[in-house]
């Protein structure tokens, strides 16, 4: 079949090109064995580190669901094993508790191993997937996705053990078929389901985490594989150590296994590398554990869905293009997982909305894929649906009624209002707090809708936690198809906390340090910690009070791979992508969602005092439109004609602009039977005409003043109060009111200037701010305007903390048109005084 489209050029072959292992330890299990040492405890610290996961298993939200399911009680199986803890060897005590956290079948609930033991994966030279066959329930179908190309590696592989091919199917490991090899190991994999069982049995035969899992008991495994002619060949592969070194020079030891303390000591140099945080501990989590899916192992296998190239975005987790085999024009998003480290949320939510508005805004439908994500930060989750649902309602939590849960919640107030307000309504016998969402209804819907075409969510059940949460918040929305390769997700409902960087600091008499690692001292590779599924995902909508833990989201349709799609990946035919497109058409003319189209300019649009203020729009088979403004009055109406194809109108309020400012609209669409197809928002920035901006020459001396600025300088809030915004009063600008500004604030103060050519200009500035360490900032920028009102800002002061004093910074460099703006931006979470800018002068 040909490939009639500019996919077929971002196909690569289904092997990715050979890697180097940089910083890695990569040598054969057998010869790594005696390296795979465990921190040394005293039997103290057994006895300490073992009441603290009771502690930890006592606000574990998902006991009774895993009592009911599967007769798993850790809690009672740790108390069981408290006396006998300090006789233990070091090697027993650590496999016995990461037993116990495994048996509950939940990849939020983890004992993390501790020592080098936990640097290592080991791992197999196959990544396998599931593929088509008649009975996926009952006798799942294995084939070999990709063989790995690392050279490293691929030196300790025997040779013929690489001649496997993609697209042979796995016929038994070690003797068994592969659902005998999930029933034997299933009290090890995890998986909250049956198919999320499947996977992580799966991905067992590719690599596991010494994190998280015990060594395997054997140097080697065997699999026999079937060609597609049907012979049979047998192959025995060593297991491979992978290890990054950095992991290696920084993990406690001394604990090999040997004694009660444990034999070789493995001690980190002097100075040894500090292992960085990946998440932001203020934003609700919701996220696999790292499961031999490491930084290093991921070299061998650099992503399970890399059998063609995308194209890249500002995010490094998310990637597009088109297919458009057989005249598809089927947009494409890859969706790799909802966080990034070191990465704000917004960037991956701002990028999936750049697509949806350039380069994806033509297709005929879109797929959004989640295979293999492993989950990330709630809020992101909670706010890309709005992109294709009206008024989305974020997933809801619950927590458990507990004794250390209310001192979290109600003494400490931890987490705010809302939790301690829902915790003190529960009724004595009540087993759960009310719910309460993590994301507001408010954030969750700032943009609105951006594609109104027919969209599917293709995922797996390696989709888990927060992507089980996008999954349902989806379906429940009936915003989109969910197609899955398998017949739910992985079933992973909860926010998950760690024991170290939240619990030791939000309840410290309760939590108490586990050994090696001390408070304030940097965070260390290999170092001993738990953690556990806290908050409960409860659903909304059509699915109100169900739980996804356990259950997962059921799929509409299943659509797995063929062996081909592995053995032929170069030619750029996917088999699963040609099913979906055919599914979204029949989706579209269901639903009336074919055809369906709007687009509007998303970045806030430049007006002046007296101007009209209007949005220009392109739209098909919408019949009627509605400009509402903040205070959801109809300020305007369109009817858009011709109604069946594309066409261009304008949106326009009867009232003009006055003031300097943001003003917020919202456009409401009707379709042929005035049913509501469109609900999307927009911002308009009146700012002053050219003549009144504040003129720079050589000898200028200015001082800001509020009743001689108001006609070149203005506030630009958008989903921000006002008076939660700057506040400009007698002659100075305040964020917060003396006691405690407000979360997720972003105000800007803009002094509109006209500065001449050759004009040396400084500005100056004195401030008292008190905020939020490394949080809360307050920014001063400049910025060149051009003719559309664009430009880059130069940063001029970043503030944020304890600080009160007066700068000058240069303005040179800097001429025509420049804004001179006073940003202050707030996160979620622990708040401060505020912001207080005494003086603004500029003088050239």
């Amino acid at each position: 079949m040909l490939v009639t489209s500019t996919f077929a050029a971002l196909v690569t072959a289904a092997v990715v090109a050979a890697q180097t292992t940089t910083n890695a330890r990569v040598d054969l299990l057998t010869n790594v064995r005696p390296e795979l040492g465990f921190a040394a405890y005293t039997p103290e610290d057994k006895v300490l580190v073992a009441q603290q996961a009771q502690e930890l298993l006592s606000i574990y939200v998902n006991q009774e669901s895993k009592i009911q399911q599967y007769g798993v009680d850790a809690q009672a199986g740790i108390a069981a094993i408290v006396p006998t803890v300090g006789n233990m060897t070091d090697k027993e005590f650590h496999y016995t508790l990461a037993k116990h956290f495994l048996s509950l079948r939940d990849f939020h609930t983890n004992y993390y191993i501790p020592g080098q033991h936990s640097c290592f994966s080991f791992m197999t030279p196959y990544l396998f997937d599931f593929v088509q066959s008649n009975d996926i329930v009952n006798e799942p179908t294995v084939a070999v996705r990709f063989v790995a190309q690392d050279a490293t590696f691929r030196k300790l592989v025997p040779k013929d053990a690489l001649d496997v091919k993609p697209g042979d199917l796995l016929v038994s490991v070690n003797g068994k078929t592969f659902r005998e090899h999930w029933v034997q190991t299933q009290n090890m994999t995890g998986g909250a389901n049956q198919f999320g069982g499947y996977r992580a049995a799966l991905r067992l035969l590719t690599s596991m985490s010494g994190g998280t899992h015990p060594v395997p008991e054997s140097d080697q495994v065997n699999f026999v594989f079937k060609q597609a002619n049907g012979s049979l060949y047998n192959v025995t592969v060593p297991y491979i150590a992978v290890a990054d070194r950095d992991c290696l020079a920084d993990a406690p030891g001394g604990g090999s296994g040997g004694g009660p303390k444990g034999g070789t000591s493995f001690a980190p140099p002097p100075t040894r590398p500090s292992k960085r945080p990946k998440f932001n501990p203020k934003l609700p989590l919701a996220i696999m554990p790292d499961l031999g899916d490491n930084e290093i192992a991921g070299i061998v296998f650099p992503d399970d869905y890399a059998n063609y190239n995308l194209r890249a975005t500002a995010s490094g987790i998310v990637k597009w293009t088109i297919y458009n085999n057989n005249n598809a024009n089927l947009g494409f998003i890859r969706l790799a997982s909802f966080t990034e480290v070191d990465v704000e949320p917004k960037v991956a939510v701002n990028a999936i909305r750049d697509l949806l508005v350039n380069e994806l805004k033509d297709t005929a439908g879109l797929v959004i894929d989640v295979r293999g994500n492993g989950g990330g930060y709630i809020v992101t989750a909670d706010t890309i649906p709005q992109f294709f649902v009206a008024d989305y309602e974020p997933t809801t939590a619950r927590a458990l009624i507990s004794d250390n849960n209310e001192q979290i919640f109600v003494e400490k107030g931890a987490e705010g209002q809302d939790w301690k307000a829902t915790y003190l309504t529960a009724n004595p016998g009540d087993k759960y707090t009310g719910t309460v969402s993590f994301t507001s209804k408010e954030t969750a819907n700032k943009i609105g809708q951006l594609y109104l075409k027919p969209v599917a969510v293709f995922n797996n059940a390696k989709c888990y936690s927060a992507c089980d949460m996008f999954s349902a918040g989806m379906q429940d929305h009936e915003a989109a198809l969910i197609i899955g390769e398998d017949a739910t997700t992985g079933a992973g409902g909860a926010n998950v906390i760690e024991h170290r960087s939240y619990l030791e600091e939000v309840l410290p008499e309760v939590y108490l340090p586990l050994p090696y690692q001390k408070p304030g001292e940097p965070l260390r590779y290999g170092a001993p910690d738990m953690r556990i599924a806290w908050r409960q995902s409860v659903r909304v909508k059509k699915n109100a009070g169900k739980l996804i833990e356990d259950i997962g989201i059921i799929s509409d349709t299943v659509v797995r791979p063929v062996p081909s799609d592995f053995a032929e990946a170069e030619k750029g035919v996917l088999t699963q992508l040609d099913v979906i497109a055919q599914k979204l058409q029949q989706y579209g003319a269901a639903t009336g969602k074919r055809g369906l189209y709007f687009q509007s300019p998303l970045n806030a649009q430049r007006l002046t005092p007296a101007s009209q203020l209007r949005f220009r729009y392109d739209s098909q088979y919408i019949r009627y439109l509605e400009l509402r403004n903040a205070t959801d009055v109809v300020v305007g109406t369109s009817v858009p004609y011709p109604f069946s194809v594309r066409s261009t109108g304008y949106l326009n309020d009867t009232q003009t602009a006055t003031a300097l400012g943001n003003f917020k609209y919202t456009i409401v669409g009707y379709g042929n039977d005035n049913n509501q197809v469109l609900k999307t928002n927009r911002v308009l920035s009146v700012v002053p005409d050219a003549s009144q901006f504040l003129n720079i020459t050589t000898g200028t001396n200015y001082t800001y003043r509020t009743s001689e600025s108001l006609a070149f300088s203005g506030v630009y809030n958008t989903d921000t109060a006002p008076e939660n915004g700057w506040i400009v009063q007698n002659n100075t600008i305040t964020v917060g009111n003396g006691v405690q500004y407000a979360d997720d604030v972003e105000t800007l103060f803009t002094i509109f200037t006209n500065i001449a050519t050759g004009t040396n200009a400084t500005l100056t500035t004195s401030y008292s701010c008190q905020t939020e360490t490394g949080s809360d900032y307050l920014t001063v920028f400049a910025r060149a305007v051009d003719a559309n009102g664009g430009g880059e800002e130069k940063e001029l002061l970043k503030v944020s903390g304890a600080d009160n004093q007066a700068k000058t910074v240069s303005l040179a460099g800097l001429t025509g048109n420049v804004e001179i703006g006073f940003r202050f931006s707030s996160d979620s979470g622990r708040s401060d005084l505020g912001v207080t800018v005494q003086t603004i002068s500029i003088a050239a």
